[in-house]
């Protein structure tokens, strides 16, 4: 672990950790519960919160502080706690390589000796692709818990 990803977890750990103090997930939980009626809005909003964030915060980070946050919600709207990080885990890697700062486009960058502009545009139909399995995902529990449902059982 290098310099900057002990300090960025570090810092996302003490945020947790005062988030939960306050007990600021519960509020932001009930707030949104309360004001936004129809479920797959809720899921939609949380999809947008987590590719937005995926692009500028590595994702252990970005699951330590969100998750507190959203569970809540996704259980609320009747999301198995599975489903959502399977949800959660697969928005924030498709953030991860979303231009304008997806990280791994810089890898890939950096890798292949290209642009990071046609790193980017190279990459826009896989990210079409992505965005598509991440709404199957996210709205087909079936999918992402076929195994797990079938281990259960």
């Amino acid at each position: 672990m290098n310099g900057y990803t002990g300090l960025a977890l570090g810092f996302s750990m003490s945020f947790a950790s005062y988030l939960a103090m306050e007990q600021i997930p519960q509020k932001i939980a009930a707030t949104l519960l309360n004001s936004v009626t129809q479920d797959w809005l809720l899921t939609a909003l949380m999809l947008l919160v987590l590719l937005v964030v995926g692009c500028f915060i590595d994702n252990i980070s970005s699951c330590l502080i969100l998750t507190p946050v959203m569970l809540p919600i996704a259980i609320g709207i009747g999301m198995s706690p599975v489903h959502f990080g399977i949800a959660m885990t697969v928005a924030l890697a498709i953030g991860f390589v979303t231009p304008p700062y997806g990280v791994n486009l810089f890898v890939a960058s950096g890798v292949s000796k290209l642009k990071i502009e046609v790193i980017s545009k190279a990459a826009m139909p896989f990210l079409l692709a992505m965005f598509i399995c991440l709404l199957l995902i996210a709205y087909i529990p079936g999918i992402s818990m076929f195994l797990v449902n079938l281990i259960g059982h």
